[in-house]
């Protein structure tokens, strides 16, 4: 039978703790961030077709330019639907009220010529002269994608000027105080321990109801040397450390652990430990006997000392009190 009581690592140590800090965006750089995005993500909206709507007329068409008196050019597209029912015929109502079916023949600035085609019969309106709905037909048969619509940006809806501006809009930082992008925030913390170890290792040989300790593990080789490297983040809810231990004994071991907050007082972790196959307890049977034995804390190494050592994975949870 075997005890062994667990290594206590701190009985003389030298420790040193450094502030890890990391670049953060300042709330500046966080707007001026922001506007670079709403910049990038006009100028990809902008490059598309899509419909503007001109003092309350919607247009599909491609942004051009912009000048500098604040003139957009638009280069609208060809309203194959419109075209074909001018070509075919349709209804046309003026603003008393006649209607008259007719095939569009002809449009100038002012006027529209027709063919009434039951009659063969032409005639000329003028545009003013037509209903509200007619004139914005005409207007949709006015464009051929091959001229510009060129019109000041404040015609436009509130929508298509914002996208305007923010595509064209030039995103500069200003320096000064209080105008940093970037600014350094504590991250975490990290720590570095180094000091001597203690672990009592006891052999104990008996019966149920008697218990004999033959041989322990005393004086220099119950003593080791420990380094210990530990970060904690600055809201003290995640911590990793990295752990050497190594005793007079022979006696080595490698830990890796990780634990996180998971609520209030409650801890969730993972400690891993290796004990490597050169790792063990050297026994002397008796006091003055040059008998001695060895003791492995894992598998044992085969003839040729290869082999042997052990991995333990111990998940656990902790409550800070």
């Amino acid at each position: 039978k075997h005890m062994v009581v667990p290594t206590s690592s701190g009985v003389l140590y030298w420790s040193n703790t450094f502030q890890i800090n990391r670049k953060v965006d300042s709330n500046y750089g966080t707007k001026i961030k922001g506007q670079m995005e709403q910049k990038e993500k006009a100028e990809k909206l902008i490059q598309q077709n899509r419909t503007w709507s001109v003092e309350g007329v919607d247009y599909k068409g491609l942004f051009i330019k912009i000048d500098d008196s604040d003139n957009v050019s638009i280069q609208i597209n060809r309203d194959k639907k419109a075209q074909q029912a001018a070509e075919k015929g349709r209804n046309w109502t003026t603003i008393s009220g006649s209607t008259v079916k007719a095939s569009l023949v002809q449009r100038d600035k002012s006027s529209i010529t027709l063919n009434r085609a039951k009659d063969d019969f032409t005639m000329v309106l003028k545009i003013k002269d037509l209903s509200d709905k007619d004139k914005i037909f005409v207007e949709r048969l006015k464009w051929d994608g091959e001229e510009m619509m060129t019109v000041p940006i404040t015609s436009l809806s509130s929508e298509g000027q914002n996208l305007i501006r923010s595509a064209v809009g030039v995103v500069k930082a200003r320096s000064g105080k209080g105008r940093e992008l970037k600014i350094s925030q504590p991250f975490a913390s990290m720590r570095l321990k180094a000091g001597l170890a203690f672990a009592q290792f006891i052999h104990i040989d008996g019966s149920e109801s008697m218990l004999d300790v033959s041989d322990r593990v005393l004086g220099s080789d119950a003593i080791g040397i420990y380094a210990k490297i530990e970060g904690v983040t600055d809201d003290k809810k995640s911590k990793a450390y990295l752990q050497i231990n190594v005793f007079g004994s022979g006696f080595k071991s490698y830990s890796i652990g990780l634990e996180h907050n998971v609520y209030r007082m409650f801890n969730l972790g993972m400690d891993c430990t290796l004990y490597p196959n050169n790792s063990f307890i050297e026994f002397q049977q008796k006091k003055g006997s040059s008998n001695k034995w060895h003791w492995y804390p894992g598998l044992y190494p085969d003839e040729n000392e290869d082999g042997g050592g052990s991995l333990l994975i111990s998940p656990y949870i902790s409550v800070n009190f």
